[in-house]
């Protein structure tokens, strides 16, 4: 049986035959090409893909969360934003409110003020009836007596004395002093104004009180005040026999014209003699006839008619008597006037408080009080004549350089007052003269003569607070710091004495920001030494040794100055009511005691960091202390741009003391640059000493030099 043959299986291993030629193939149909591979069927199981997917879904959530953090974002600034619009609505609300309230008190005032007006001026019409049916008595007497032949028999006893008697003789002469102001006011608003006359009675007044200026801080000689006379309208002249305080007032016996026409008797108990002339009039002048005036008693009263006198209170002025730089000050305000009414708003601890009570009780503080009145007064708009301003400042200085001369009284609290107040009036007019410093130093040296024995009262310390601090200039410090600096001198208050006072007014201060004041106060008074001695330092020359060894005690001196600083404003945050840090910003209106404190210690510390830049022999603590000057500059000058929407006072002060603040900025790169310590030990002292006298004498001459230079 044949055996049936099997189809070969093909070899996988073996190729597939190539397939026949054309030729031999018949009809029959192409096989298919076989296939070499298998396409896979993706089912998602990719690990690739799996990654991508997983990526693309992080990332996917990632930028939901962005957005949704954006959309918080944007939400909490519109909330902001929206709060911020309620908080601008509330304070123009609160502000018309205020607006509305002072609008409506100084209403309430004017309208008071201008009832007491108008019953001070029925009061003086009454008296100006009652005088005047006694003078008319007093001339029927004389003609009865001129009808027996006695022509000059002289009247003896004053009309106010016969009018009321030895009783009211005290108010007899202060109704003659009122009554002689009034009359003048009268015929002055009655005159038609001569340009000539007026201009020369206005250069006259102009140029003594130039003199009294010019020269020093007080006269040489007492000037003496005119005043204007009522002419020959009546062929009357009437003048005070002495003042309140027993100086002498306008004429004596020994001035009058016909002393023949004159009989002399005893005085009558003003001090006041009448004489009779030819003509019948009755004539009154002064008797030069000694007698004791009664003492000034204080008086409330007073003050409230010299308020009404010259529509203004003193008392308003407490914020210019923390004023260092008077011209800086003054232009400040007259770029800006609008400040004006919040400056005299401002409420604050100052001396001027103690004024209404202390009124009368001191002839030279009254005339300054007088002059500072007229003067503000003149300021705001109330309608002054142009010779009263001058001939009330030639009085004032007169009876203050009469109080200087009374070895009794020079020491007083009330004459030093005067002598501040006078800086004030100096200070609220155009300053261009600089006289406001001829005041500001004899206030200096009547603190130097006082010393801290005569400085007991709160007003003593007001006083000495209005004068002492201030920080301004490049420096730190204060009026009397200011001008010992500029000057090159120690301060008084290094001694010991001066010292000690300082620790205890600081003990006794029951405020934390007042006694935190006499401690600064106490701690910067050493600065202006220092800048003495680095001006000498670099100025003289010395040997090796004797420049480290000089150089080395002034860095001594910065550092524990920097260290009390530093403890005191520590123990200041930890006692109640523990106040926020002065390097912090501002969040709302503060003090002018705490304001005064920034500046203490920002700008101390500032002049300590550029003297260690100066002095340290390790140059990276000479970088440290310059990058510290630079940045409580930069936080001064934020701290000024942040007071101006809280409070335009505390941007006033901050604006007048800002200078030196400007001039660490402004002398960066200088100060910045790295020192040349590789230079041989002569030409580096002379790289340092030619930077640091640059920055003091550019400080001289931009500022201190135009506030402080002699007139």
């Amino acid at each position: 049986m044949a055996q049936t043959r099997r189809k070969p299986v093909p070899n996988k291993h073996m190729q597939p035959h190539p397939p026949a030629p054309a030729h031999l193939r018949g009809n029959q149909p192409r096989a298919a090409p076989q296939m070499q591979y298998r396409p896979q069927h993706h089912n998602g199981s990719s690990p690739q893909l799996a990654h991508l997917r997983n990526q693309q879904n992080v990332q996917g959530r990632q930028i939901a969360r962005n957005s949704a953090q954006i959309n918080q974002h944007s939400a909490a600034l519109q909330h902001q934003a929206a709060n911020q619009h309620r908080q601008s609505n509330a304070q123009q609300k609160q502000m018309a409110k205020q607006n509305a309230q002072m609008q409506q008190q100084m209403a309430k005032s004017n309208a008071a003020m201008q009832k007491q007006m108008a019953k001070q001026n029925a009061a003086m019409k009454q008296q100006n009836a009652r005088m005047g049916h006694e003078l008319q008595a007093m001339k029927r007497q004389q003609q009865q007596q001129q009808k027996q032949g006695n022509k000059k028999k002289v009247l003896a006893g004053a009309a106010a004395g016969a009018a009321v008697g030895a009783g009211g003789a005290m108010l007899v002469e202060e109704w003659y002093e009122e009554r002689w102001i009034h009359e003048q006011v009268q015929r002055e608003e009655r005159e038609e104004s001569d340009d000539e006359e007026s201009d020369g009675g206005q250069d006259q007044y102009s140029s003594e009180s130039e003199h009294s200026n010019g020269g020093g801080y007080w006269p040489e000689e007492n000037t003496q005040e005119t005043r204007g006379n009522s002419g020959d309208d009546d062929g009357c002249k009437v003048g005070l026999q002495t003042r309140r305080d027993g100086s002498m007032g306008e004429r004596g016996l020994d001035e009058a014209e016909s002393k023949e026409g004159l009989v002399p008797v005893k005085a009558g108990p003003t001090g006041l003699v009448l004489v009779m002339e030819d003509n019948g009039c009755p004539r009154m002048i002064l008797a030069n006839i000694p007698h004791p005036a009664p003492l000034p008693q204080p008086s409330y009263n007073g003050y409230e008619t010299l308020r009404v006198k010259y529509n203004f209170d003193v008392t308003d002025l407490a914020s210019f008597t923390d004023v260092d730089l008077g011209k800086i000050a003054y232009l400040s305000l007259r770029d800006q006037p609008a400040r004006l009414v919040s400056l005299l708003h401002k409420r604050s601890s100052s001396f001027l408080s103690y004024l209404p009570s202390r009124y009368g009780s001191n002839q030279c503080l009254d005339d300054a009080i007088h002059c500072v009145a007229a003067r503000a007064g003149q300021m705001l708009g109330f309608p002054t004549r142009a010779s009263t301003l001058p001939a009330l400042y030639v009085k004032a200085l007169n009876s203050l350089q009469a109080a200087i001369e009374d070895k009794t009284q020079y020491l007083e609290a009330d004459v030093y007052c005067a002598t501040r107040l006078l800086a004030i009036y100096e200070l609220i007019g155009l300053p261009d003269a600089n006289h406001w410093i001829h005041h500001n130093r004899g206030g200096i040296k009547l603190v130097e003569l006082r010393g801290p024995e005569n400085h007991k009262s709160e007003f003593d310390w007001l006083l000495l607070r209005s004068q002492g601090p201030s920080i301004v200039r490049p420096l730190l410090s204060l009026r009397v710091l200011v001008d010992e600096m500029y000057r090159k001198q120690a301060s008084i208050f290094e001694d010991l004495g001066w010292q000690r006072f300082f620790a205890h007014a600081s003990k006794a201060e029951t405020d934390a920001d007042s006694s935190l004041w006499w401690e600064f106060f106490g701690a910067i008074s050493f600065m202006p030494g220092i800048l003495r001695d680095m001006r000498v330092l670099f100025s003289n020359t010395l040997g090796h040794s004797q420049y480290l060894a000089k150089s080395w005690n002034i860095l001594e001196r910065t550092n524990k100055m920097h260290t009390t600083l530093h403890e005191s404003h520590i123990r200041y945050q930890q006692r109640p009511p523990y106040p926020p840090s002065l390097f912090d910003l501002p969040v709302c209106a503060e003090s002018t005691v705490r304001v005064r404190l920034r500046g203490f210690l920002l700008y101390v510390i500032m002049y300590i960091s550029r003297v260690t830049a100066t002095l340290s022999p390790d140059e990276a603590e000479c970088a440290v202390s310059e990058a510290e000057a630079q940045a409580f500059a930069t936080q001064a000058l934020l701290t000024e741009k942040m007071t101006a929407q809280l409070d335009p006072t505390m941007t006033w002060h901050l604006e007048q003391r800002n200078a030196l603040a400007h001039s660490i900025i402004q002398t960066r790169d200088k100060w910045a640059s790295p020192l040349p310590y590789r230079l041989p030990w002569e030409e580096r002292k002379c790289y340092l000493a030619q930077r640091w006298l640059e920055w003091e004498d550019s400080w001289r001459d931009g500022v201190l030099t135009v506030e402080l230079e002699e007139a």
